[in-house]
């Protein structure tokens, strides 16, 4: 059985509108100005690694405020601005009925606001797995190390994977695991998506992934 593990911004949903809408909350509370234009091409690090690329290094302290701001709005209003990718929910389905894939979603995003997605979007029952960056008593650093720790947790073989992404990140984590890589670019306009190099599979369209994926054609 192939092991499907799909990232989820930007791969699966377009989160952009929940994230910007939530990122300009938390610094309108906090009291501050971001040192440059809050635009999609932020989404994608860990929260942490978001504000830090938008703080003055003089308004360090305030990173807890913005956290928790941010926190409190995506988790309670943000997150319903998430938008699947046309034609996603229906390769989702597709996939999920084949009993030759299971699926697995590793992302950057917090455990609490991914499964409430998962929840809004009717997409909860699809997977096997659903592993966050705060999904271990540890908090993980890297998408290297959360695949690193899903592959161990579900006891999976590395060759039975395959890591669908949108960013250098995703490919970079799967390559270090030892997992086939399927880079896609449709999830930001025009010029602004990934440029991946290298032998990885590449998707410019939901039809290609699932095409790729399971010979669906939607």
């Amino acid at each position: 059985m192939k092991k499907i593990i799909f990232d989820l911004d930007g791969t699966l949903i377009n989160s952009a509108p929940g994230i910007l809408l939530s990122l300009r909350h938390a610094f309108s509370r906090c009291g501050l100005s971001p040192i440059k234009k809050l635009e999609p091409d932020l989404i994608g690090p860990p929260l942490n690694d978001i504000f830090l690329s938008l703080l003055h290094p003089s308004d360090g302290e305030a990173l807890d405020c913005l956290i928790q701001a941010f926190t409190e709005h995506y988790d309670r209003d943000g997150y319903r601005s998430s938008e699947p990718f046309f034609d996603v929910g229906e390769m989702l389905v597709a996939l999920h009925q084949s009993e030759q894939r299971a699926l697995y979603v590793a992302t950057n995003k917090r455990y609490v606001p991914t499964q409430r997605i998962l929840a809004f979007l009717g997409w909860e029952s699809f997977f096997h797995g659903v592993y966050s960056i705060d999904s271990f008593q540890s908090k993980t650093r890297t998408k290297v190390e959360l695949l690193r720790r899903l592959l161990i947790h579900e006891n999976l073989n590395c060759h039975d994977c395959i890591y669908v992404g949108d960013r250098l990140e995703d490919a970079d984590a799967a390559l270090k695991n030892n997992i086939e890589f399927l880079g896609i670019t449709f999830g930001l306009p025009v010029g602004a998506a990934t440029v991946f190099t290298g032998n990885h599979r590449k998707a410019s369209s939901v039809k290609s992934l699932s095409e790729q994926l399971c010979g669906i054609k939607l």
